[in-house]
């Protein structure tokens, strides 16, 4: 988090100067005089140097986009979880591949409107996070339980991991109203 925001922090001054070296802003910019002096400095910068000035700051803050950019989809990436691991290599599964293999298996439960998934990995072994929307009027224990039972066999059967624990978010879903002849 701290780089992001020193990222962030370069990426601003690099658009006070590319402000200020254009001519588009002052160089008392900045409220309490702050560095108004060496922003005085470029702009009064003439016509090479200041266009070297500006390509610098406009470079600074291109790469500092990308930089931001790339540290986004690092955060947003999930790696997937080792199922073995011995002396022939890695046996790996996506964990959208387990979300997948959960849905299915719930869709498959009487009730079950549409369902889900998450999965983490803790030290017990995977847990699961589900949201479900039931049919109006299904017994929201007896499929949670379900639901529960069958998501944690067949995750344990296919892949051999532990599932440690699993959350279960119900909400009824209406059925489309139909409107009664008279």
């Amino acid at each position: 988090m701290a780089a992001i925001t020193f990222v962030l922090l370069i990426a601003t001054v690099a658009v006070i100067v590319l402000l200020v070296s254009a001519g588009i802003a002052s160089a008392d910019i900045l409220p309490g005089q702050a560095f108004s002096h060496e922003l005085g400095v470029l702009a009064g910068m003439g016509g090479s140097q200041r266009a070297v000035a500006v390509l610098i700051a406009a470079a600074v803050l291109v790469g500092m986009a990308g930089y931001l950019f790339a540290e986004a989809r690092v955060l947003g990436y999930s790696p997937p979880i080792t199922i073995s691991e011995d002396e022939a290599g890695n046996i790996t599964i996506e964990r959208e591949s387990l979300c997948l293999l959960a849905e299915r298996v719930g869709a498959e439960i009487p009730g079950v409107r549409r369902i889900h998934c998450g999965v983490g990995l803790g030290a017990d072994g995977l847990s699961f996070a589900c949201h479900v929307s039931l049919a109006f009027g299904s017994p929201v224990l007896e499929v949670g339980q379900e639901l529960q039972q069958r998501i944690k066999a067949s995750v344990e059967q296919f892949t051999g991991l532990a599932v440690a624990g699993m959350t279960v978010k119900v909400r009824f879903e209406s059925g489309k109203a139909r409107r009664l002849a008279s």
